[in-house]
């Protein structure tokens, strides 16, 4: 009679453990993208990262990251592009900047599946991607490139990220 208890409670030991895996490896295989700013980002990451859970903000933790964000990457206060935050088991994979062509969205695709260094992509106006900070030039036109974060702007959006609870 005794082995059939410590028979029984191995088991159960077995099964908590088990579950407990396969809670961890889901958390760590969990990928969310945060969505600043509008709807239209918002179809765009359910047309094209169908596998991302949709995260929403209230408007005053969506404000405070987005100046956060803008500040690190753009060294400005604010720009007007929708920003999407890629994360994957709590890890910063990229952010989007933009709205972006399907040519801009394949090599995100391609990223995200080939690459483990965070990213920027961008789809804007040059002048923010190149750090320009002359408002009376004339705009140099609309770029859209992917560019590596170095770790000091992934560590920073990360903190920021989870300043807001994110």
């Amino acid at each position: 009679m005794l082995s059939l208890k410590r028979l029984m409670l191995v088991t159960a030991l077995l099964v908590a453990a088990l579950t407990i895996l396969g809670v961890s490896m889901y958390q760590k295989s969990k990928r969310v993208a945060i969505v600043l700013d509008g709807e239209l980002a918002v179809n765009a990451v359910k047309a094209h990262l169908g596998d991302y859970e949709l995260k929403t903000l209230r408007e005053d933790e969506e404000r405070s990251l987005r100046a956060r964000l803008c500040s690190i990457l753009f060294e400005c206060e604010e720009v007007s592009l929708p920003l999407i935050i890629l994360l994957e088991g709590g890890e910063l994979r990229g952010v989007i900047a933009g709205l972006p062509s399907d040519d801009l969205w394949k090599a995100v695709l391609d990223r995200l599946s080939t690459e483990s260094r965070a990213f920027l992509a961008f789809s804007g106006p040059e002048r923010l991607l190149m750090r320009i900070k002359c408002y009376q030039c004339p705009p140099h036109g609309l770029v859209e490139e992917i560019v590596e974060l170095s770790s000091e702007e992934t560590r920073e959006i990360l903190n920021a990220v989870k300043e807001v609870g994110a």
